[in-house]
């Protein structure tokens, strides 16, 4: 793995910066970068999202995410803190004759129940998807948690579908925490985007026929690169374009549904 001394640093000193601590009332946003079509598609297919599902997104920005799911004949619960995007999110969902399957929850996605949920989909940065671990963890066996772009710290590493410009992460519950992750850590969470990002290289080898360490370097060394890019720069990194990138909004925390 490349992410040797100065480069893990370097990551940890980056992830720092972006998930610096704000006002006790209000958290950073994330931004809005918008999954493009194809990707939806074939993550929802990736998840098994069918009829029988009860479909969460966490931060649903303009819903094309949850339409997508309703598609497919999940019941969705689409959760947004801003209230401009919710609006936008029901009239795209009432245009496309799929208003009665969706439901539109203005709530901060961080005290949203999820015992309900079979399937969770989010684009959240890595210190959210930490504290979202209790929440994800009443959900019932064999449901899905789908993270774009980030693997949640202190739980598994998540099985990885890659598309050209983002990534996807997937856990079937039960999960195994580990316990000594009792409080988030931003070298701690590089060092698991790092080890997880090396599993996976190895694995690719693996499926390709030949457990060569050069092809294993080289996988690894991708998704550092975009680890980097995304510590740098997390909207423009995942955006398909700039035009897609929306500016960083606070998330109440005063919000309860």
């Amino acid at each position: 793995m490349r992410a040797d001394g100065p480069r893990r640093l370097a990551l940890a000193a980056l992830l720092r910066l972006a998930l610096a601590a704000s006002p006790p009332q209000i958290e950073l946003g994330v931004g809005w970068a918008p999954t493009p079509i194809e990707g939806t598609a074939r993550a929802l297919e990736w998840a098994r999202v069918g009829p029988d599902d009860v479909f969460y997104e966490l931060g649903c920005g303009d819903g094309r995410v949850a339409i997508a799911a309703a598609r497919r004949g999940a019941r969705v619960v689409c959760v947004e803190a801003d209230a401009a995007m919710l609006r936008r999110a029901a009239r795209d969902a009432a245009a496309a004759g799929l208003a009665e399957r969706i439901e539109m929850v203005r709530a901060d996605v961080m005290h949203t129940p999820l015992h309900n949920a079979t399937v969770v989909f989010m684009f959240l940065v890595p210190s959210m998807t930490f504290r979202l671990r209790l929440a994800l963890e009443q959900m019932a066996p064999r449901a899905r948690v789908i993270s774009r772009e980030s693997q949640i710290y202190g739980w598994p590493c998540g099985e990885r579908l890659s598309m050209p410009g983002f990534l996807f992460f997937k856990w079937e519950l039960p999960v195994t925490p580990d316990e000594e992750h009792t409080n988030f850590d931003e070298e701690g969470a590089v060092n698991h985007l790092l080890e997880c990002a090396a599993d996976d290289a190895v694995r690719t080898s693996v499926e390709r026929g030949s457990v060569d360490p050069a092809v294993s370097h080289d996988e690894s060394g991708a998704v550092e690169d975009r680890l980097l890019a995304l510590a740098v720069d997390p909207l423009a990194a995942s955006a398909t374009s700039m035009d897609d990138v929306q500016p960083p909004r606070p998330i109440r925390t005063d919000l309860r549904g």
